[in-house]
């Protein structure tokens, strides 16, 4: 049996998660060549199954920089001070608007 977290599975398989599907469907390019073979879920690396995970809101950012400032990674740091200047922005943007 093959194990596929996140991967292209029927309506029937998806509850179950583990399925003998030997192909991934539906990521053929080419007009004449056959859809890639899927290998066991060991030979992926570990990142590929941590894409799939949602990424923290601007809310939960800023409670891990209250928590730990140095508790967040570089890209959710980059992250929550795209968040902020955008808001920054907009709330100058507004102002000048109405006044």
């Amino acid at each position: 049996m093959l194990t596929v977290p996140g991967g292209f599975l029927s309506s029937a398989q998806k509850g179950s998660g583990i399925c003998d599907m030997k192909v991934a469907t539906g990521l053929n390019l080419l007009t004449k060549g056959t859809d890639p073979l899927l290998s066991p879920t060991e030979d992926y690396p570990e990142w590929l199954w941590k894409l799939k995970e949602p990424s923290l809101n601007l809310s939960e950012l800023r409670d891990v920089r209250t928590a730990d400032p140095f508790g967040m990674s570089l890209k959710e740091g980059r992250r929550l001070v795209k968040y902020e200047q955008r808001q920054k922005i907009k709330g100058n943007n507004n102002r000048r608007s109405k006044g």
